[in-house]
Parts: C-alpha cells; sequence; structure tokens
C-alpha cells in the first residue's frame, strides 16, 4: 500500500482565466507602494498557488523570500523560508526543503514566534519520514507538540496529535496511533474546526486501515473527503483522500473502484504538479493491476515508482515496492529479475527495520507522556496549596 505522507483552494482552471485572484493580486502588487503589504500579497499568492500549481507556489514564496531579505523584515523572513521549504518538500527537493527549514528554524527563534517554530518542526518530521528516519520524524513532531500545548492553540494541537499518530503507524503501533487520532478528532469535532477535522479523519483511517478495519478506514476516509471538498477543495489535498479511500477499497476486495480513485488521484497530482501524488499514484496502479493479474500493465507503474524513489531518496514504502516488482517477474516467468528484486526489497528491509529506532520511538512518546503527568501533579499540588492557603486565612479571619 503506497500511503500519502500529506501535504502540507481554488479550481485550476481559474487559474488561467482572465479574473483570476492570482491575476488580481498581480495587478494590485504592481501598484501597491508599501513593502510590508507586498509581502502579504506575496504570502496571499503563495497560499492560493499551493491549491493549484506547486512550481508556481515555488515560484511566489521565492519572491517572498527575495523581498523580505531586502526590506531586512525579521518576521516575515522566516515564514517566507518556511514556505519555499513546504513547497520544496512537496515537489520532493529533500536537501533544500531541510535548508529553507532550518533558516525557517533560527529566524522563529531569534524573534521568539514558538508557534512559527511548531509548524517548522512539522515540516521538518515529514522530511524524516520520507527518509525513512522514523525516530527523528517522532522527535520532530513532539517538539512541535510541546510548544502549542504550551501555547494552548488547540487546532494546532490537534494537528499535532494527528501527526504523532502518523508517526506511531509507521513502526506498527497502530492501537497507539488511532488512539492519538481519535484524540484530534474529538478536539476538532469539540471546537468545530473544520479545517483542520479532514486532515484528522485521514491519520484515523489510516490507523484503521492498518488494523484491518478497513470498512471503518473507508467510512473516515469518505467523512474526511465530504468535508475536504467543503473547506478545501485544492487538488493535492483532494489527491490524498481520494488515495486514501482508493487503499481502503483495494483492502476491501473493490479493485475498480480502488482502480478509478487512484485514476483520480494521478489527474489531480498531475494538474497540481504534485510529486508525492503522482508516485503515490503510480504505486498503487501499479499494485491494483498486480491484483487484478494485469502483470504486463503494472510492471511499467512500478518500475517508474522505484525509479523516482531512487532518484528522489525516497525510501518510504521502496521495500514493498521491490516486492512487487519481484512478483510480477515471477508471473511474467522472469525468475532472474524476480530474484534481483527479492534481494533488493530484503537489503531495504534490513537496512530500514530497527529495533533500536522502536526503542527509541517508545523513549520519545513515554518521556512526553511522563511530562503530561508530572505537569499535571503539579498544577493539582498548586491548585491544593492554594485551596489550603484560602481556608487558613479564612480561619484567621
Amino acid at each position: 500500500m503506497r500511503k500519502l505522507l500529506g501535504l502540507l483552494f481554488l479550481l485550476p482552471n481559474l487559474l488561467f482565466s482572465q479574473n483570476s485572484p492570482l491575476d488580481s493580486l498581480e495587478r494590485v502588487f504592481a501598484i501597491e507602494p508599501s513593502e510590508l503589504q507586498k509581502l502579504e500579497l506575496l504570502s496571499q499568492m503563495t497560499g492560493i498557488a499551493f491549491g493549484l500549481d506547486l512550481k508556481l507556489a515555488l515560484g511566489y514564496a521565492k519572491r517572498g523570500v527575495a523581498l523580505s531579505e531586502k526590506t531586512g523584515d525579521k518576521d516575515w523572513q522566516p515564514k517566507f523560508y518556511e514556505m519555499q521549504g513546504r513547497m520544496h518538500a512537496n515537489l520532493s527537493h529533500l536537501d533544500s526543503a531541510m535548508l529553507f527549514f532550518d533558516k525557517a528554524m533560527s529566524g522563529y527563534t531569534a524573534v521568539g514566534n514558538k508557534k512559527g517554530e511548531a509548524t517548522t518542526y512539522f515540516k521538518i518530521a515529514w522530511v524524516h519520514k520520507r527518509r525513512g528516519e522514523a525516530a527523528k520524524a517522532m522527535e520532530a513532531d513532539l517538539q512541535a507538540l510541546r510548544r502549542l500545548e504550551a501555547l494552548g492553540d488547540q487546532e494546532k494541537i490537534a494537528d499535532a496529535l494527528g501527526r504523532v499518530s502518523d508517526d506511531l503507524s509507521l513502526q506498527g503501533r497502530h492501537a497507539e496511533a488511532l488512539e492519538y487520532a481519535k484524540r484530534a478528532v474529538n478536539i476538532c469535532k469539540k471546537n468545530n474546526f473544520q479545517q483542520e477535522l479532514p486532515h484528522a479523519l485521514r491519520y484515523a483511517g489510516d490507523a484503521s486501515i492498518a488494523m484491518g478495519e478497513n470498512g471503518q478506514a473507508l467510512d473516515y476516509y469518505n467523512q474526511a473527503l465530504e468535508l475536504t471538498r467543503a473547506t478545501d477543495p485544492s487538488l493535492s489535498n483532494i489527491a490524498d483522500i481520494i488515495n486514501s479511500r482508493g487503499n481502503a477499497l483495494k483492502r476491501l476486495g473493490r479493485h475498480s473502484e480502488a482502480l478509478e480513485d487512484y485514476k483520480v488521484c494521478l489527474s489531480n497530482s498531475e494538474k497540481a504538479n504534485y510529486p508525492g501524488g503522482i508516485l503515490a499514484a503510480i504505486a498503487n496502479l501499479g499494485e491494483i493491476h498486480l491484483l487484478l493479474g494485469n502483470y504486463a500493465a503494472a510492471l511499467p507503474y512500478q518500475l517508474k515508482t522505484i525509479a523516482l524513489q531512487e532518484e528522489s531518496g525516497d525510501i518510504s514504502n521502496l521495500t514493498e515496492n521491490y516486492g512487487h516488482v519481484s512478483s510480477i517477474y515471477e508471473h511474467l516467468g522472469d525468475y532472474k529479475l524476480a530474484l534481483l528484486y527479492q534481494k533488493k526489497a530484503r537489503k531495504m528491509r534490513d537496512s530500514t527495520a530497527s529495533i533500536q529506532s522502536d526503542a527509541a520511538m517508545s523513549e520519545l512518546r513515554t518521556q512526553y507522556e511522563t511530562e503530561k503527568k508530572e505537569a499535571t501533579i503539579a498544577a493539582q499540588e498548586d491548585q491544593r496549596a492554594q485551596q489550603q492557603l484560602v481556608q487558613w486565612l479564612a480561619y484567621r479571619g
């Protein structure tokens, strides 16, 4: 199963219309005298373009970086560094992404922007996942969660809980992953966070499908898709969720429906220049053809998937994809190549499966939960002391 790691508004035809929001903002930008307002406009344009075309969004982010550096604006600089890093990450430019995330983190720390630090930690964790560095990813997500809890930002806390859920899923700790995802869902529903709820539902679906609860996963994904279409119908977000729904349908044996979902995922991702979505769709199209017994049709998809992953350094699901290619060659009667890819799969599995990594994940989560309990106990003791003081003062009076 090729699972999207997720992206970090408008219909695509708007991009090319004469009166599109981007055209309008460009005209305003051209006559705006205030450089501070120009930075705000570039931030808006980057956000709009993100839902349409990642390469276009990268261009706007670069303009924001250049202008913020020219003006020396210390508040806007890390924001645009983070934006540019995000575009690089989603375009599978992982080294460039980390370079800009490091610059963003330094900038946010310099001005004391804890929320900026937290959102940058999210994106650093995403890159670590793409590199197969699960323990580092969880460490970054927990760093984000600690900062957001200190700020009391409930919507972003829900986001962080969902991301930790994903970290746990990557380590095969699916019951714990579902627990964290449900906590995120509950926070969103309690506070009516309609923008964040679809993401929390997706994490719950991912944990459910990993536990073999495929019907439950399908329900989560359908809810997420309905909400996303209503609140944030960007091509990349729709691609992510439809890909996930295809995975649930595949597990339920509804292969023809899954095939259609993967085709939609590929179409949306290509329109949005979204490499992560393209990679996921190609991999899953190869697997679904394999399951349908269409081995000759499956092979080009799977070989393309492996080539893209090896080129970008994205090793997530690479063991599985080597295994699929081995199986395809075996069915096609090419036993020499089948054995070659079987060996590749074994080597990749051995290099990524680490007991130490699992232990590190357990230690990180235990440390976080212990900190939470200690903080709760300390707060309770403070409350008790206050009550005792009030009682003593009342007695003295």
